[in-house]
Parts: C-alpha cells; structure tokens; sequence
C-alpha cells in the first residue's frame, strides 16, 4: 500500500497506456513488418537477413505459447516490455534527476508518438532494444558515477544486457561505443582493471551466436543494414527531411525541449562537469546527434533516434518542470495530448473504416487515385487467404503459398495456417525468406501466388518456367467501410518441375 500510495501518479500513468494500447493492438491490423517479424518466429535462428533474433521472441511468443496468431497475439509482448522501459525512465528520474520530475517523464514516454506507438503497440526490433537500452542505462550510471566504486560481477551483467541490446538492434552498438568513449575521456583508471574487459566479454558471449549466424551467411545482415547508414553524397536536404520526421514523431511538444537538452547535455554535462547531465550526453546525445549525421548522407527512418531519445527523457522532463510559468507548461502539454489522442482515434477510424480519406475525397480535397494507394489498405484484408483457401478445400499437403513481395510473404504467413509452407519468389530481394526458402523442398508441389491490385505481378510470365501449368488468377475483392478497398489474387501454379534461384546468402 506504501508503494502504491508512493507512486499512484505513475502506476495510474501506466495503466490507463496499458489498457488504451491493449485496445489499440487488437483493433487493427498487421503492418507489413510486423507480420514479417512473425515469420521470423516461424523460422527460429540465431540470425536473420535484416535484424538480430530478438524480435522473433517479441512477435512469437504469445502465439507460441497460445497456439493464435493475430495482430493482438504478435503485439502482446510489446505492450508488456513498453510498460517495463516507462518504469525504467521513470526510476532513473527519480533517482537521479528529481523525483517530481519522475511523473512528467513517465508521462512524455507514453504520450510522445515514437514511443507510444512505435514501441508501445508494434512489433519492431526497437522494443526490446529501448527495453534493455533502458536496463543499461540504469545499471551503467551507478558504474560510471564517481561516488563509489563498482564490483566485477554487476560489470558482467552490464555487458550482458550490452549483449542483449545487440541482439535487439544493431543500434545497440553505439551504447557500447558510447561507453568505451566514456571510460577514455573520464574514466581511464578503469581501463586498468577488468571490469571493462569483463563488461566486452560478457557483451561478445551474448552476441556471439549472431556473428556465427552472418559469418555463415556472408555477413549478409551487416552488409544490409550498414549499406542503409552509409554511402551516398552529403545533401542538407536529407537533413531538414530527418529533423521534419523528428518533429512529427516527438511532436513539437517534445522536440522543442529536447533541443534544447541536446545543448544543455553538452554545456551542463561536457563543460560544467554536472555528472547526470554528461552521462546523457554519451547515451543520448551522441547516439541522437548519430543518426541525424546519417541523414546527410542517407534518408534515416524517424524511430532510429529512439534509443537517444530514451537517456534524454529524464533531462527533458527535469527541463520543462524548472520553466517558471508552471500554468503554461500544464495547458501546453494537456492540450499537445489532447491533440495527440485525436490524431491516433482518426488513426484508427482511418485504418478499420477508411473515414478519413473517403471524408476527404467527397469534399473534393483528396484523389481518388490518393484514395487507391492509402498505405493503411496494406493493414486490412488478409483474412480473405484464409477463407479462399477453406472454400477452394486447399490444404498444407497439397499447395505451398507464395509471393513476390516479401512484406506480402509475411501478410500471407500471418494470415494462413501455421502448416502452410510460405514462400517469397523474389530475384532481387526476398529479404529472410531467401534463407528461408532454401530449407524448403516444394518440387512436384503445386503453389499459390498471392498479390494484390497495389502489388501486382505476371504470374504466367514470372514463374512460368518453373511450373508445369499456371492457371488464370481467381479474385477476392476487399470492402472497408462500404466501399471498395482492394483485390486480392490467387493463383495457382501447378507441379514445380524446376527450383526457384536462391540468393548468394541462403545456406
């Protein structure tokens, strides 16, 4: 009753989130990633073409332990860690920070839209990796602080964590990074014990199996992913793009003070010596200032500054509850979050019933071809395979399923029975199921191409030769809100007599 009483404000903060996101999660449909993610829990690997392992746990272990696989089931777990990393940022205020600070931070972590959605309801890689991020945070700081001295075993379970963050996201790497060039600049003593080289160890053992995984695959998944942050001329445009997305994502609510943090972490922390605020400078700051450096070079997505985002929120929160005029910030805020819980309500409307842009076209305002090619189409609609496969009495003995798009290879293996063998027939890029594809035999089977009027492909023309016969496509049309919304193609290819290239990297 004492820790309730204590911290009614936070536990109230995260259970309205819990419940709000738990409604959200269960109320639309997959996006192409997350299905995608699912089927990395259908292929069990130390590895994968894209990302680490861990998202697999974090999108199959609902369904596993369920035997259901849905948009909810595949959420669940994000839910559950986003609720874990909020508590996080809201000790580690309190702590080290100020204690009434604790609540604001808590409730910018569940209100900012990165966060609340981008790790709060979907199934991304960064929901494990702000989880751990936010475990090392508060296992580092006490190890780097000055005022008392750190044993051997808690360096160890800081590099385990390090490892598990890895493992989470390749991003991961800059909050090692970041430490090393923390104990060169502050802390060199340390360089002569083992408690950093214990702290890398322990790091390395954890990711281990994801390096022999690429090792075996031609490093297939540092080559994808360090291709996206390199190369390409310096252009400011990408820049003003990136900062654009940063505002959209933190919303101007956030985006103002945490400006303004990014320059007090470097006075107040870097010059001043003030330890909290030096501390965010190495694991927010840096990792943040990162990705908008890679933006001159390459076009960034704006969730990848999310770990930064993590270690700021609490100088953020400590920031706008020292502005003087307290009457404005409360009204600023309630009115940001307000404005927030509209845009995610017309969200919602717009995904289930398409409300938005029907509204918008019949005031004239948008095209119908805008209408046509809504990317929130791509969420609805998949229970049609399902349902066309029970009426054609096709079964996992008799067809495998497949597609040329590897985000529709994930709708489909979402969407279909787990028996089904799904299958991405892609030259060019077929993502994980290029590896996945090469542990299936399906010669002599018959297969069913499924593509959409958005997502079209010549099945005669693409696959003929590796078919005895392709039949003409049957079609299912999907209505949203009264209206119609796509197509959906099925068609079936009969006898594979020879098998479908695989790319350099499948073994």
């Amino acid at each position: 009753m004492e820790f309730y009483t204590r911290h009614r404000t936070a536990i109230l903060i995260s259970i309205v989130s819990l419940i709000v996101r738990l409604i959200l999660s269960g109320a639309v449909g997959a996006g192409f990633d997350e299905a995608y993610y699912y089927t990395y829990a259908k292929n069990l690997s130390f590895g994968y073409f894209d990302h680490p392992p861990m998202v697999a746990l974090v999108a199959g272990l609902v369904p596993f332990l369920t035997g259901i696989a849905t948009p909810f089931t595949i959420r669940l777990v994000s839910v559950i860690l986003f609720t874990f990393t909020g508590w996080f940022v809201y000790e580690y205020t309190r702590k080290w920070f100020a204690p009434s600070s604790a609540n604001l931070a808590l409730l910018l972590f569940h209100g900012i839209p990165m966060f609340f959605i981008g790790i709060g309801i979907a199934v991304l890689p960064d929901v494990s990796m702000a989880f751990f991020w936010g475990v090392s945070l508060m296992v580092l700081r006490p190890l780097l602080a000055p005022e008392r001295p750190s044993g051997i075993l808690l360096w160890a379970g800081a590099g385990v964590l390090a490892g598990l963050t890895l493992a989470s996201k390749y991003h991961g790497v800059l909050l090692v990074g970041s430490l090393c060039i923390f104990l060169v600049v502050y802390r060199r003593f340390l360089l002569s014990t083992l408690k950093p080289y214990v702290f890398v160890l322990s790091c390395a053992a954890v990711f281990s199996p994801v390096l022999i995984w690429n090792a075996h695959h031609d490093w297939v998944s540092f080559v994808f992913q360090g291709g996206r942050a390199s190369g390409g001329s310096i252009r400011f445009d990408r820049l003003l793009e990136a900062v654009g997305g940063q505002i959209g994502y933190l919303t101007p609510m956030a985006f103002i003070p945490l400006a303004v943090v990014l320059w007090k972490t470097c006075v107040k922390g870097i010059v001043k010596g003030d330890f909290n605020y030096r501390f965010a400078f190495f694991f927010g700051s840096i990792p943040y200032l990162f990705f908008l450096g890679v933006s001159l070079k390459q076009s960034i997505l704006p969730h990848w500054t999310l770990a930064g985002c993590i270690a700021l929120l609490p100088p953020m929160a400590d920031t706008i509850a020292s502005f003087r005029k307290k009457r404005v910030v409360t009204r600023t805020i309630t009115i940001s979050l307000i404005i927030i819980g509209l845009v995610y309500i017309l969200l919602v409307l717009q995904i289930r019933r398409g409300s938005v842009l029907y509204a918008l076209h019949d005031i004239g305002w948008v095209s119908g071809h805008e209408v046509r090619r809504d990317a929130t189409l791509d969420m609805v609609g998949w229970d049609a395979i399902p349902t066309y496969l029970n009426q054609k009495g096709l079964s996992a003995d008799e067809v495998f399923l497949f597609s040329h798009k590897w985000y529709l290879g994930g709708e489909i293996s979402l969407a279909a029975d787990p028996s089904f063998s799904i299958m991405c027939l892609n030259r060019s890029d077929s993502r994980g199921f290029g590896v996945w594809n090469a542990h299936k035999n399906v010669l002599g089977r018959d297969g069913i191409c499924i593509y959409t009027n958005r997502y079209r492909v010549n099945p005669e023309k693409s696959y003929g030769e590796y078919f005895e016969r392709v039949s003409p496509p049957d079609s299912t049309v999907i209505y949203r809100g009264g209206r119609y919304a796509k197509t959906i193609y099925f068609s079936r290819c009969e006898n594979m007599i020879k098998p479908y290239p695989l790319p350099y990297y499948a073994r």
